[in-house]
């Protein structure tokens, strides 16, 4: 994983502080609507600035002396020429400009004003072998197919003890428990029609059916991710949203990259290598705020960001981070991005990648920029210390990726990062710490990092003694160099 800190472009603010929000961004528009508390935003992305906005009060009715008489937007969709936009209404919810043939309630007698078609099933997300489930819901993302059935399902959860997991679902299983599975505690015959069907005029619906979607909603069965035994990926950063991108590789092979976001306003970007993760980058917002919304723009390569004050463009086919070698470049396995022949940049066709692979030999032998063991940047060299005898002493070196090993190199010795009986290596830095500098110390430490096939030196330190200590051990080379000489004069004479 690289890691990186990114500017925010073109950046919008809200008018208000926004506790909640929610992105609408229609396909092929410059437009963004954007859901908050009592308001609705239309902002034009390409000239980054607000265009009106619509005011969504709650409707009345409320006691708001007990409760706050607020309308958080929860929907944005659009149906034909207008949008379906969904709000909290003071707790009592309620949607705007709703297409004809929808779930209407259910007859005056019974359900009325309450949806009918309502079923629930438990989405299992966790260790299976270990019975260890994450049960917090935070996000979710449809990956939609030409055929719905393959359509599949990203889920965001978080745990009691603070881990968060993706778990996918295929939409096709998802729809086979809803049409298939028994209801949980319903012990006799189900009735016809089933209950949670569509049909064309919810008010028509049969008590019976009804009865089961008021009294027994859950279904038996549960659903399932396609990694069966445990989640698709699993850490113990918070994150708070998720959004999936389908990114086509200069070889016109299709890879999904998941964006993950936390409460510190970072954005991890993650490849689904077959049924692994691939964690590519960490992207640090110049903005640690929780990230409360997103919204892809998957034909643009942007991301849209949203915070409590704020939202943001992010350029997903940001690479120059990755370094200036065709090696790092390729080693990021980014589909964003592949090596152009004089830098990183946003994958075309005829650029090197190795998105499945991500080792080095697609990169030339020849040339200057690549080099199988590549010499530190000039920057990074030049470091020279002189210290004396029993000072404590760290030396610092860059952490680029965590899918490189790093080890500090001294006379033929080898020895990993260290850091004083703290975690070993940190996020951004691989330390070596010498407590007492002695004699042995003196001399070059090189940092070497090694990922696939390719290593190469991060950093090198020249550790110097005091100008006397030199010249008291030039002085006693010296003598020992004549003793030796001597010595051999009497074995030779003797």
């Amino acid at each position: 994983m690289f890691f990186s800190d990114v500017a925010i472009g073109n950046l919008l603010r809200y008018t208000q502080i926004q506790k909640h929000t929610v992105f609408f961004h229609p396909e092929g528009s410059d437009d963004l609507y954007v859901g908050g508390t009592n308001i609705v935003y239309r902002i034009d992305l390409e000239q980054s600035h607000l265009v009106e906005n619509y005011s969504l009060t709650p409707t009345g009715g409320q006691n708001c002396e007990v409760i706050p008489c607020e309308n958080i937007i929860t929907v944005i969709e659009q149906f034909q020429d207008s949008l379906f936009i969904c709000g909290t209404n003071a707790y009592m919810p309620l949607c705007w400009k709703v297409y004809p043939r929808v779930d209407e309630g259910g007859p005056k007698r019974f359900l009325q004003s309450i949806w009918t078609s309502f079923l629930k099933a438990r989405l299992a997300c966790g260790i299976r072998g270990e019975s260890l489930f994450f049960n917090r819901l935070q996000d979710v993302f449809v990956q939609h197919a030409d055929d719905w059935r393959a359509s599949q399902v990203y889920t965001l959860f978080t745990s009691s003890w603070n881990a968060s997991a993706v778990c996918v679902y295929s939409l096709d299983e998802i729809e086979a428990v809803f049409t298939k599975s028994s209801f949980r505690g319903l012990n006799k015959e189900i009735p016809n029609p089933r209950p949670g069907v569509c049909v064309t005029n919810s008010k028509e619906i049969p008590v019976d059916t009804l009865k089961v979607v008021r009294e027994n909603p859950e279904m038996s069965d549960w659903i399932w991710p396609l990694h069966r035994q445990a989640p698709f990926y699993v850490s113990d950063t918070p994150y708070t949203r998720i959004t999936v991108d389908t990114v086509t590789d200069v070889d016109g092979r299709p890879h999904n990259v998941l964006l993950l976001a936390t409460d510190k306003g970072i954005i991890h970007k993650i490849l689904e290598d077959n049924l692994t993760p691939f964690i590519i980058s960490e992207m640090r917002l110049h903005h640690p705020a929780p990230v409360q919304s997103m919204k892809l723009i998957s034909k643009k390569g942007k991301l849209l960001v949203g915070f409590r004050d704020q939202v943001a463009q992010l350029d997903l086919g940001s690479c120059r981070d990755y370094g200036t070698s065709c090696a790092d470049c390729v080693l990021a396995r980014d589909p964003y991005c592949a090596w152009s022949g004089s830098g990183c940049a946003p994958a075309v066709l005829g650029a090197i990648q190795n998105i499945d692979g991500g080792t080095v030999d697609v990169c030339p032998q020849s040339g200057t920029d690549q080099q199988r063991n590549r010499p530190p940047s000039p920057e990074l060299l030049g470091v020279s210390q002189v210290l004396p005898i029993g000072v404590a002493f760290y030396m610092s070196c860059p952490v680029r990726s965590y899918h490189a090993s790093y080890t500090w190199e001294h006379e033929g010795q080898s020895s990993p990062c260290v850091a004083a009986q703290r975690e070993a290596q940190t996020q951004e830095d691989c330390l070596q710490l010498i407590p007492a500098v002695r004699a042995k110390h003196y001399g070059t430490h090189e940092c070497v990092s090694v990922e696939q096939n390719y290593t190469r030196v991060l950093k090198s330190y020249r550790l110097l003694p005091p100008i006397e200590n030199r010249a008291r051990r030039a002085w006693w080379s010296s003598v020992t160099t004549s003793l030796s000489g001597l010595a051999l004069v009497s074995i030779l004479c003797h």
